[in-house]
């Protein structure tokens, strides 16, 4: 990401997404590592497989689509 005293990109694989409505502490976040997903405050989620890799497999309906800018997402109703 690029932004005020950032010079560089991130080169690496993503191989999922999980995106919280909350801040994560690390109790949740090594739940989240060792087992999956956790469902409270979750948003969206990507893991990037199947026939619609951008598909948002929370159950929210947050799915992702890409433009010429990147990838956005879209807002779904809860």
């Amino acid at each position: 990401a690029r932004g005020t005293g950032h010079t560089s990109e991130l080169s690496a694989n993503i191989s999922e997404i999980q995106v919280y409505d909350t801040i994560l502490n690390a109790k949740e976040v090594s739940s989240i590592v060792n087992d999956g997903a956790i469902t409270d405050g979750i948003v969206s989620h990507f893991n990037f497989e199947g026939s619609d890799p951008l598909s948002d497999i929370s159950g929210n309906n947050n799915d992702a689509t890409t433009g010429t800018s990147g990838t956005s997402g879209t807002t779904g109703t809860n």
